[in-house]
């Protein structure tokens, strides 16, 4: 249950924003007016939902987000085993943003066939993706920032997660594009999503981030959408990515797919929900990933990763 709402706080620029850390958001497109807007629907606040316009947002992975990258070829896009990286989970983490995406604000006959949502440009210290993990463990990549611009056609009625990866501490703008069809025409909405990772809980003023460089080619993920493929950008590590997942589609808050368990790639289930006795993400050649002081369930759908600290790390 959401403590309370969220307070302003004072940007880095001047502007008042909320910086939101925990509990669930979404991201999404309303019609306001004949005009498509992308709004951030709010589920933090006490009562109802709340839907904000995204530069009044700072979506924040805490430094607790922090784990490494597994010795799973599996996830080899994220980068050399052990790196850091800072994860936003599939499965919600009450400890963590719960940052998913849906079209329920959408209303039946308001428009013909998916909304397209497209990430057109990452502007960040690091490399940023977003991907899902399906019932058998395997990621299926949905963006990968050095992969850009791509799509992912969603549903009418659909509410989904996938796990948000970033390289690096820092700001990270997320230029995105969302697109619809209606009787009247086509709408198109343009905006930034921002984030802050690690310690960093307040923006730096736009311009100042660094833009990681491409990598190489990926291996391929898996459906008949946009293609991803791609590098770690900012450590140079292997090559990941692919297309883009499914979405689930539903009417309702609990989404059509799994939440710890089977059900379409690319949904989640009610808020909260985790599979008891997983165990963690199998590294290669049998072994296990360490847990961390703090460990953490942190990939769903039958398999997470588990923080683990520099110096208490078993092989």
């Amino acid at each position: 249950m959401p403590a309370g709402d969220p307070a302003p706080t004072a940007e880095a620029t001047g502007r008042a924003v909320t910086v939101i850390d925990r509990g669930h958001v979404d991201i999404g497109a309303v019609i306001e007016g004949g005009q498509l807007r992308i709004r951030i629907k709010d589920d933090t606040v006490a009562g109802p939902a709340v839907l904000r316009s995204p530069g009044d947002v700072v979506l924040h992975a805490l430094p607790a987000s922090r784990t490494e990258v597994p010795a799973n070829p599996a996830f080899g896009f994220l980068g050399t085993p052990g790196t850091a990286r800072w994860i936003l989970p599939q499965v919600q983490d009450p400890a963590l943003l719960w940052p998913g995406w849906n079209t329920e604000a959408l209303a039946p006959g308001s428009i013909d066939g998916p909304m397209r949502w497209t990430l057109d440009r990452v502007d960040g210290p690091g490399a940023m993706w977003l991907f899902t993990t399906d019932q058998f463990g395997s990621p299926r990549m949905i963006f990968d920032s050095a992969a850009l611009p791509a799509t992912l056609a969603v549903p009418r009625g659909t509410h989904a997660h996938g796990t948000w990866a970033f390289a690096a501490e820092g700001t990270y703008r997320l230029h995105m594009s969302m697109e619809v069809s209606t009787p009247d025409g086509v709408l198109r909405a343009s905006d930034v999503v921002t984030f802050t990772v690690g310690s960093q809980r307040l923006p730096t003023p736009p311009g100042s981030e660094s833009t990681p460089a491409p990598g190489g080619p990926g291996t391929p993920g898996g459906s008949d959408a946009t293609p991803g493929g791609s590098a770690n950008g900012a450590d140079g590590g292997r090559g990941g990515g692919g297309g883009t997942a499914g979405n689930g589609s539903s009417d309702d808050a609990g989404g059509s797919g799994a939440g710890a368990r089977g059900g379409a790639v690319g949904t989640s289930g009610s808020a909260g929900a985790r599979e008891p006795g997983i165990d963690p993400l199998p590294e290669a050649g049998g072994g296990r990933v360490g847990l961390g002081v703090a460990g953490l369930l942190l990939l769903g759908l039958g398999l997470v990763l588990v923080r683990r600290s520099r110096s208490h790390r078993s092989r």
